[in-house]
């Protein structure tokens, strides 16, 4: 889909406000910063400048969210002005401190090489896990994240799938909302005397979002600010026809709150759900 806005063509409506925030802030500069913080204010400002009704955007706090979501190309991020000055679009994981902050145009060779997980089929732990899904229920099971979610615990998904055995991780609530984020689910365990808690990020087929690395980061960190007795283990989970796709994130610093993957698994669930079984369009991402 494009958009068109006084005769120039744009990938997004988003595109054009993206471009007159740059614009406006770097004009005059003699240097170029190496980042440009842009607020929701100057996103108002943007689209009142260039004409655009508010009800365009109805959610300020999902313009760069949305944006960033997949795993793509980065056409379908900024406009083609901003990229050829040498910038990309990112998240700003620090928004527990700013949280009047939309995002950030950063130059492209100081963002992340590897924003999202790619999941790497064949060296993932391959798991198989009956399907505890009444069959009653089947029929009206979706694939969305709440759908993700409920199979988690009809099949006891993350108690097999992490210490093969059943009922050692238990659901605390879906979703968890720590301000100024919240996370889809959140599970305890105290399997072998380690009391853990593991917030999940969902990603669902519906939307065919891709888990992005600093909404993981910064969720963690927002959880570190607020509970310090448990060892906090983050969950990414990406639904999946035959089941789904699970990363496990540990600290390798807690004080600098830094996470990698420690593991990755794919678990399949059979007989397969065939809710989940519908052809993906062509915004799903395709795992290499």
């Amino acid at each position: 889909m494009v958009y068109v806005l006084h005769g120039v063509t744009y990938r997004s409506y988003k595109h054009p406000i993206l471009e007159y925030i740059f614009q406006s802030k770097t004009n005059m500069a003699a240097v170029l910063p190496d980042e440009i913080i842009f607020t929701y204010e100057d996103i108002r400002q943007a689209m009142a400048a260039l004409g655009m009704q508010r009800d365009k955007q109805a959610s300020l706090s999902n313009f760069v969210i949305d944006l960033t979501r997949q795993a793509a190309s980065h056409e379908s991020r900024v406009p083609a002005s901003i990229w050829e000055a040498g910038y990309d679009l990112d998240r700003v994981i620090e928004r527990e401190v700013r949280q009047n902050i939309a995002g950030r145009l950063i130059r492209k060779e100081l963002k992340s090489p590897d924003p999202w997980i790619v999941w790497q089929i064949d060296t993932l732990e391959q798991i198989v896990i009956p399907n505890g899904v009444p069959e009653e229920v089947r029929p009206y099971l979706g694939r969305d994240e709440g759908a993700l979610l409920s199979v988690l615990d009809y099949c006891d998904t993350l108690s097999l799938a992490l210490h093969k055995q059943k009922d050692t991780i238990k659901r605390v609530q879906h979703p968890k909302k720590w301000q100024p984020g919240e996370v889809d689910g959140l599970y305890f365990s105290n399997h072998e005397g380690n009391a853990t808690l593991y917030p999940v990020e969902a990603k669902a087929l519906s939307t065919g979002d891709s888990v992005n690395l600093a909404q993981i980061q910064g969720a963690y960190k927002t959880i570190l600010k607020k509970i310090t007795d448990v060892e906090i283990i983050p969950l990414a989970i990406q639904m999946i026809p035959s089941g789904m796709y699970i990363a496990v994130f540990e600290a390798e610093d807690r004080e600098a709150a830094r996470l990698i993957v420690t593991r990755s698994l794919q678990v399949t669930i059979e007989p397969v759900l065939e809710a989940w079984q519908k052809p993906l369009s062509k915004r799903k991402i395709v795992p290499r």
